[in-house]
């Protein structure tokens, strides 16, 4: 299953953010074949975040430059 859930940030330019100030966060169950699948169609992935403690997270972009995050999704306790 996949959620999504869209979020508005306010980009710093003086720090040079090409991307969009609007992105797609996509909870995924299977993180690791979501983030393959998402390299092979053209994604980049800019920057990867994996804590036993806390969901691993990758910060990617699609060919045209828009940004997404991809979100493990863990089971509640």
């Amino acid at each position: 299953m996949i959620s999504v859930s869209v979020s508005v940030d306010v980009p710093n330019l003086a720090e040079g953010v090409r991307w969009t100030p609007v992105h797609m966060d996509l909870h995924v169950d299977d993180f690791k074949a979501s983030l393959a699948r998402a390299i092979a169609a053209g994604a980049k992935q800019e920057q990867l975040f994996e804590n036993a403690k806390h969901p691993a997270a990758a910060f990617c972009s699609d060919p045209f430059g828009h940004g997404f995050c991809l979100i493990e999704r863990r089971p509640k306790k």
